[in-house]
């Protein structure tokens, strides 16, 4: 790691375990402001800072509690908005199960040390229609339905309600964890949990999908690093087999060692640093160019050639499925035999109106080469992962 991405990590590891560490020589605070605010973990590192002695007065400092002070307000926002609605799925005798961020936070010192980008919920599809009935009366609209998971808004708010673990098009992954209840326990009246392995096989899982389709960010990192040291009394020969069987556990291995450097005193090596550049490169959710290069590789798994996909994808970008269409052109709710009519209406919009967003695209799918793609599967490679069908990993 360079001396600004080394700095970074211990100012984490500061402010987890509320200790001073000791910083290289040439670091500068200033100079990893942005990175903290696109990779949301401005909290984290104030905290380390001030751990480290780094005075409040200092512009850096300013910087970092300024944007911090959103952050906190929207994990109080986050925590009451989670309270209320396990509240409501109670008194309504609906079934659920936080996942991801919603118990992380519980493990961090301080709970705005691990703000979320939205509340994430196992939910039973059966129960959906009451569910329906149930958001609104939180102030909560409906807004999108996805692969896996129904999207719910409220101001700057934002939950995803989920069908399944993981998405159904991640096929490999998808075929060991289903929909996800088999793996949940019953807590007390209607909410559940995964018990310790499985929350963390699903965890390393999420984010070797995150890694793979398009990149994740630093404090997905610090999860692991985090939930590790709080649950010391893993069955690790379980987590072992299990990984194996999702060919997850070279990933892992290497992004464990890849933790050692970061929080502790092990030698970089070079897989080491391919995963330190991809998640300190990735902001908080990936790029979109490594999203739509990993696309066309897990396409291309399934023996479509490179250029069809391309195809496919340029006509995928005009002609979007029913429901996406139904977002931009609500009178296709009432009248859904006008989508052929509306498709031509969005490629002349798309053609008059919004000329630069074309330009953008044809060079994006310019740099779409199949060597960038070869050497994107390479990375993957490197670091344990590739992208298999449901056929090899059964």
């Amino acid at each position: 790691m360079n001396v600004q991405q080394s700095g970074l990590t211990m100012l984490i590891k500061s402010a987890l375990s509320d200790k001073s560490c000791e910083l290289p020589e040439s670091f500068s605070l200033e100079g990893v402001v942005n990175v903290a605010r696109e990779h949301q973990i401005s909290p984290l590192v104030y905290y380390g800072a001030l751990n480290c002695g780094f005075d409040k007065s200092l512009e850096a400092m300013k910087k970092l509690f300024e944007n911090s002070f959103p952050l906190v307000i929207l994990d109080e926002q986050q925590r009451q908005a989670l309270e209320a609605l396990c509240l409501a799925f109670e008194s309504n005798k609906i079934e659920y199960m936080p996942l991801k961020g919603s118990v992380l936070k519980a493990l961090y010192p301080r709970s705005e040390m691990r703000v979320m980008g939205d509340i994430d919920i196992l939910i039973k599809t059966e129960q959906y229609e009451s569910i329906k009935k149930v958001m609104p009366e939180l102030g909560f609209v409906e807004k999108v339905e996805s692969d896996h998971e129904f999207i719910w808004i409220k101001d700057n708010l934002c939950i995803e309600l989920h069908k399944r673990l993981i998405s159904s098009y991640n096929k490999d992954y998808y075929a060991y964890f289903g929909d996800g209840w088999q793996m949940a326990k019953k807590c007390s009246g209607f909410k559940y949990s995964m018990k310790d392995e499985a929350f963390f096989i699903h965890l390393i899982t999420h984010f070797a999908k995150h890694y793979r389709d398009g990149g994740i960010g630093i404090k997905h990192m610090v999860d692991l690093w985090v939930y590790k040291n709080a649950k010391q009394q893993l069955d690790w020969e379980y987590v072992k087999s299990e990984l194996e069987k999702l060919r997850l556990y070279e990933f892992l291995e290497n992004v464990e060692k890849t933790l050692d450097v970061w929080f502790g005193d092990t030698d970089e090596t070079f897989e080491t640093k391919l995963i330190s550049d991809t998640v300190f490169n990735s902001g908080a959710y990936g790029t979109a160019e490594d999203a739509e290069t990993s696309k066309i590789i897990r396409e291309t798994q399934g023996k479509k050639s490179f250029g069809s996909v391309k195809l496919a994808n340029r006509l995928r970008t005009v002609f979007l499925p029913y429901k996406q269409m139904c977002e931009k052109y609500k009178i296709l709710k009432k009248v859904s035999f006008l989508l052929p009519v509306m498709w031509i209406v969005r490629l002349f919009n798309v053609i008059i109106f919004k000329q630069d967003r074309m330009r953008n695209y044809i060079e994006k799918e310019k740099r779409l080469t199949s060597d960038t793609i070869y050497e994107r599967k390479e990375r993957l490679n490197a670091v344990g992962l590739d992208f298999y069908s449901e056929e090899d990993v059964k």
